[in-house]
This record gives structure tokens, sequence and C-alpha cells, in this order.
């Protein structure tokens, strides 16, 4: 389906569902957005992330107490897929609309212990967790406050530049050498130093970030405990989960020494979309993968 017109969306197929939420949400549609994610709670029941993107709607329309509950059923979700730093940052989401949501500060600290723990005993054994450098990270799409970085495992080889790193990324390996091109000379390269943060949790964004040399820190704090969530290097991901609704960021990513980013803006990814569709197809086929993969977990621990 082509992203500003095409035949009508199939309600029966969730990925035409997604695909039409999603073409409507880059035109900042939000009304009409919110009615195909109720058809796809009904395809989809135990998919976090339409929870997610429901929450981000609703708080774009103003409707707080609505997207608080959706975010809650998100949470719900993710910890039951044991995917604890994602429910954290939805936690942290409702503490910001609802201060005083016991059950989310009461969730938040746990979880922020059992990340604590997790990070503790795997770095007891030597291996890489928090704190250490990540190597690419891809956060895409979720969680939706777009600051949150979620480290993938790392490839046997560290891209060797920009275009490797984009052929490796599961939402840009569509893109044609010459799109890449395009899109590196429309984007925004950006400088900063020891200390100077790139994006700040509670701000609102919708770009995507590529680390094109240094290092970056990413750091979330709830309850007025802050926890350090990753150490990104060169060539790393983030920002891709607000970047479609622009939610306020979950995280702060900060320079560790000289940092150079290269941001991509919603306006420049809608571009894209529509001179490659398959940028589209890779958004909602990475949806419904991890939205697979968390269900299986759930079933699994119940």
């Amino acid at each position: 389906m082509a992203l500003f017109g095409g035949k009508k969306a199939d309600l029966s197929d969730p990925r035409e569902v997604w695909e039409e939420f999603f073409r409507l949400a880059m035109k900042n549609q939000w009304e009409k957005s919110l009615g195909f994610l109720d058809s796809l709670k009904r395809l989809e029941p135990s998919n976090p992330q339409v929870f997610m993107k429901t929450g981000d709607i609703l708080q774009r329309l103003g409707r707080a107490e609505d997207s608080a509950g959706a975010y809650h059923r998100a949470a719900s979700l993710l910890e039951g897929a044991e995917e604890w730093t994602k429910a954290l940052a939805t936690y942290k989401i409702i503490i910001r609309l609802a201060p005083g949501d016991e059950k989310a500060l009461a969730r938040s600290r746990d979880l922020m212990d059992r990340i604590r723990a997790g990070r503790d005993a795997a770095g007891s054994q030597g291996g890489a967790q928090t704190g250490q450098d990540a190597g690419p990270v891809h956060e895409t799409p979720a969680p939706s406050g777009g600051g949150s970085a979620t480290a993938a495992r790392p490839p046997d080889k560290k891209p060797k530049d920009l275009r490797e790193a984009f052929a490796r990324h599961p939402i840009f390996s569509v893109l044609t050498d010459d799109e890449i091109k395009y899109m590196s000379s429309e984007a925004r390269h950006l400088s900063f130093n020891e200390g100077d943060v790139v994006i700040g949790e509670d701000t609102q964004g919708e770009s995507i970030f590529v680390i094109k040399k240094g290092r970056a820190g990413v750091t979330t704090s709830v309850a007025g405990q802050t926890l350090e969530l990753a150490s990104l290097g060169g060539l790393a991901f983030f920002g891709e989960g607000g970047f479609l609704t622009g939610a306020p960021r979950t995280a702060t990513v900060t320079a560790k020494g000289q940092l150079e980013v290269m941001e991509i803006p919603k306006s420049l990814m809608s571009e894209l979309i529509i001179k490659n569709p398959q940028v589209l197809g890779r958004l909602v086929e990475l949806l419904r993968v991890r939205a697979s993969k968390t269900s299986a977990k759930t079933q699994g621990s119940s």
C-alpha cells in the first residue's frame, strides 16, 4: 500500500491495518489513526505496541487518563514477557501523566532493582551489559518514548561506514545507495562536547539519530533514582521509538567526549517512504516480529 493513497485497508489483515495506521500517523491524522488501533486491539490483543501507540495518540489528543490506561496495559504485557527496560520506560510515561499513580511508582522501583541486579550479575560474569559499550543499537520502534535504547546483539564485526550501518538496520536496509546519499545530504549533522545532552527525557522529538563518531550514554530517571541503560558506540541508532508520534522521550542521551551524530527528522522519513514504500513494510514487519516474540514469552510464562 502506498503511503499517501492506495486501496482500502482490509480490516481483517493486521499487516494492512498497521500500514494504514502508519500512513495516517505520518500525516499527523491522530483521530483517524486511533480507529485503526482499535481494530488492532481485536486482531492482536497481546501486542504491547498496539497499546503503546494507543497511549501515544491519546496523549496527542489531550486524553491523559485514557492514555495512562493504555500504557498500563502495554506495561503489563511487557512485564509478562520479561522486557524490563521497555516496561520501565512505559511506567515512566504513566508517572509523567499521573504523578500519583502508586502502581506505576511501585512497579518502576521494582523494575529498576531488577535491571540493576541483572546488570551487576552479568558484569560479575564478564559479560557486556549496561554501562559498557553496547555497540550498534536498534531501538526501533519501541518503546515509543523514543529515548530508551535497547542493545541488540552486536554483529561479528562493527560496520565500517554509514552505508554498512544502514544496510544492517532492520528498517533502513531496504534503501538504495542513492537514497542513503540523499538522506545524508538532507539530514542535520550535529556535534556535541563531553556532557552535552543530545536528547533529554520528557522532551518531545520526531527524529531518529545515528552516531557518526564518538560515544554516548543513555540514562533514565524514575522516582528520584537514575539508572544507566546503555553506552552507545559509533554507528549506533537511537530515538526511533518516538519519531512517529512525537511522544515525550523516556531517556536522556548524553555525549561521552566528542560526539558527532546525524539527525533524521520525521519529514525526511516521510519522503523516504514515498520514494521507497518498502521502508513502511519494514516498519510494520518489525513491529509484528517483536510482537510475536513478546506474545510467545508471555504465553510461555503463563
